[in-house]
Formats: structure tokens, sequence, C-alpha cells
């Protein structure tokens, strides 16, 4: 039996590869004999990097930048098996999880540390970027990633901001002369299916602030200063990106990097040609995928819902594995032969976290174990 194990990560929980590892673990208990292709998948949020590195055969490379407060940082960025291509992962970086809740604060945090990160990998002579973005604490519109590549952003009094969100409404002039000019030579990639664009009820602010902690008050403040920030970025630059799909992405770091020339496509969609999803799912006897909370929304957009959509056109049994079951998922059973949540008990958040692993295990052996007798008897 050939099984397809192609899971997204349960955010803080546990990586897409510790998923794809746990899942896969489960599936050799009930079946010892059966060949397992792990395919650890991610959209442009946590787990990018590691999904990419493990799909290319690539490697992990370790960086000090600064943190979503500007503290020190030891984390890492990729090479892809190619050699050639750096994969950057914003979450790994200023993400969302990095912080504790009290610390969750967007007028407070900054995206500086990964434009360190970025003019680090230019620094080692990469021009092929891939950036994936999502799951940040920030919504500074990028300014801070823009001021650490050498962008300035100056004061009415002439002096530079400091580079957070709540210094957006403090801009009165843009300077770009002193941009890292190697940024002209590269090729950026963002990975994100985020299509909202930078300002409105359907922007990075409105939507995205209340869950990176910010208040009623602070929304209108970092709304404001959005609008400001990109007016005067966009007069000079002479462009307009702020109305563009995907601009809102990561509080604004979308209409950042397209104001330095990079193109935005579908992680999801990246990533699943990478491992070559569709053909992998084509030879497979039975698939198994899972995501923190599957609901309605898993259908549109999503990467078990695309998971169970390949599979449901080729006519192969697929089960979704997830953390807790939401509003709406009985609607996902027109692309799975079975949805599950994995716990085993009554628990609490801070137990089912500890124990993710444990319970995916223990998840897809069942099912496993489960379809195999049924296989038999048929």
């Amino acid at each position: 039996m050939r099984i397809v194990i192609a899971p997204d990560s349960f955010k803080s929980a546990c990586s897409a590869v510790g998923v794809a590892h746990a899942l896969a673990r489960g599936c050799r208990l009930a079946y010892p004999d059966a060949q397992i292709i792990e395919l650890p998948l991610a959209d442009g949020g946590e787990g990018t990097k590691d999904a990419l590195i493990e799909a290319t055969k690539g490697r992990a490379v370790s960086i000090a930048v600064r943190d979503a407060y500007l503290y020190p940082l030891d984390t890492e960025f990729g090479i892809l098996g190619d050699g050639n291509t750096a994969i950057l992962e914003l979450a790994s970086v200023c993400g969302l999880p990095l912080l504790a809740e009290t610390e969750r604060n967007p007028l407070e945090t900054s995206t500086f540390g990964f434009g360190l990160m970025l003019r680090e990998v230019l620094r080692q002579g990469y021009r092929n970027i891939l950036v994936g973005l999502g799951g940040s604490s920030t919504n500074d519109g990028g300014v801070g990633f823009l001021m650490a590549l050498g962008a300035s952003f100056i004061d009415e009094h002439g002096e530079s901001i400091d580079p957070r969100g709540k210094s957006l409404l403090k801009i009165a002039a843009v300077d770009f002369s002193e941009l890292d000019p190697r940024i002209k030579d590269a090729n950026i990639t963002v990975l994100s299916d985020v299509d909202n664009p930078l300002l409105g009820m359907r922007g990075a602010t409105r939507v995205y602030g209340p869950q990176k902690g910010a208040s009623r008050t602070a929304i209108d403040q970092l709304e404001a200063g959005m609008e400001k920030f990109s007016s005067l970025l966009e007069a000079t630059l002479q462009g307009g990106w702020s109305h563009t799909a995907g601009a809102g992405a990561a509080g604004g770091m979308g209409f950042a990097l397209l104001a330095l020339g990079a193109h935005l496509t579908s992680g999801a969609s990246y990533i699943a040609n990478v491992v070559d999803l569709r053909e992998r799912i084509k030879t497979a006897d039975v698939v198994l995928t899972g995501e923190g909370q599957s609901d309605a929304q898993t259908a549109y957009g999503k990467l078990p819902g695309l998971v169970g959509l390949i599979a449901a056109e080729y006519c192969k049994p697929a089960f979704l594995l997830s953390g807790s079951l939401g509003d709406g998922y009985v609607e996902l059973y027109d692309r799975f032969a079975g949805i599950r949540a994995i716990q085993q008990k009554p628990s609490s958040l801070a137990e089912c976290l500890a124990h993710t692993e444990r319970y995916l295990e223990a998840a897809a052996f069942d099912v496993i174990h489960s379809f195999k007798a049924n296989r038999v008897k048929a």
C-alpha cells in the first residue's frame, strides 16, 4: 500500500515536517510494509522554509538578526537543493508565536530584523530569493524592513523615525537614495495566500490587527499611519501598490516587497508544484493530511483543502486529521473520506499542544489500521 502524507503545520504546536513524521510513525505501526511518502506543506507562513528544505534536500543557514522588539535573535534562513535559491521566512524573525500574549502589540513591533536577514542573504551572493509571508506579529507596513535595507523615513524634525508601527504617522519624508543597490539585481518571489489590499476594511490593519493584539484605538492609529506612509512612499517611488491583492499580507510587508519589485504568488500552489503533489496523490492508495483547526474555511485556499480536492479528483480516499473541528467542517466531506480531531480525551489547550505528536501518531494508526482492515474485507 502506498500512503501519501501531506499535512500543513499545527501552528505553534508542531511544524509540517514534525506533523508528517508523526503521522508516518503511526502509519508504520499499523502497516509496516506500506510505502510512505512524506510531503510536508506550507502556504508561505510558518513552516515554509522547512517544507522547502525538506522537499528539495536543501539546508538551513544560521543567522543573527533582531526580533520583533529589536532584541538579538538567532534564527535561520534556507538554501534550496539547487544551491542558488534562498528561502526567507518572516515568521522565523517576527512571528506571532515567538511572542508571549502580553507582548503582542503591533504598535511596538518591527520588521527591521527581517530586513537584516535579506541584507545578509544579498551579501552572501544570493539573488534568487523566496520570501514566505504569514504569521507575523507586525503591522508596520514593512517600514522597519525597508530601513534595515538603507531606506530613510524622516519625521518633521529631520530625525529618523523609530522603526515600529507606532511611528508611521510621524513620517514626513522618504529617501531611498541609500537603499542597498544589490536589491535591483535580485529576483524576489513572495509566497503568500493572502489577497488583502493594504488599506480599508479588508486591509492589513483592520483584518489582522486584532489577532496581533491591537486595540480599537491602536487599529485606528495604525490605519491612519499606514495611509500616510503608503501615500508618501508611492509618491517618492512613483508607483501604486497599496490596492494590489496581497499588499496587506503580513501587516503590510507585501506592500513593501512590491515596492522593491517583488512579485507575489500563491504559496500553497508554489509548494504543491515543488513537491509534485498532484502526481504523488494520483499514484497513492490513501492520503493523510492535517492542520491545527479545520472548519468551513479549509475549503477556501487552505492546504488540506487542496489536498482533499486533488484526492477527490482522482477518487483517492483522503483523511483529514485536525487539532480541532470548527463550524462547517462537515462541508468538507465532499473531498474527504474521513475527518477527525486527534485528541484522545478531554484536555486543556496546554495538554493538547504538549502531546500533539503523540496524538497525531495514534490518530494515523487508527485510520490506517481501519483502512487496512476494510480493504482486506473488500
